[in-house]
């Protein structure tokens, strides 16, 4: 089993075909530019894409648990139900959470978890900063 993709971004769009458009990819960073230094929390529109390959003998996980953490504190999780069926070669979690609550600039971190039956399979994280610019 391997993450394929981890992708950071400001939108998922589903598409005819079980396609997924990534809207707003998400460098190693974000900056806000505004008049006060100090105005937070600022919302934030901020998506997810989570692409896993299952190889030949893989198990295959039941759920998955994914973390956001700002300055090491936690500001929002979810956590699903990963359907089982026969043939199943690929995993496409595509979580959005919309007005995403961003209390203070800071190191944002992403963390990822597949497992089964409470037992890790696979984790990974991605993570980005969080600026802001004054501008007059």
């Amino acid at each position: 089993m391997r993450i394929d993709a981890f992708i950071l971004c400001e939108d998922i769009r589903r598409e005819l075909g079980s396609k997924f458009s990534v809207m707003g990819i998400l460098g190693d960073g974000i900056e806000y530019h505004d008049t006060d230094a100090d105005n937070w929390p600022k919302p934030m529109n901020f998506a997810v894409y989570i692409k896993v390959i299952l190889e030949n003998k893989d198990s295959i996980p039941d759920r998955f648990t994914i973390n956001v953490l700002l300055e090491g504190e936690k500001i929002a999780s979810v956590d699903g139900a990963i359907a089982k069926r026969d043939g199943i070669k690929t995993i496409n979690l595509p979580i959005s959470m919309p007005g995403l609550p961003l209390t203070s600039p800071g190191k944002l971190v992403v963390e990822f978890t597949a497992l089964l039956e409470n037992k890790v399979l696979i984790n990974d994280s991605r993570s980005l900063e969080i600026s802001a610019r004054v501008t007059k």
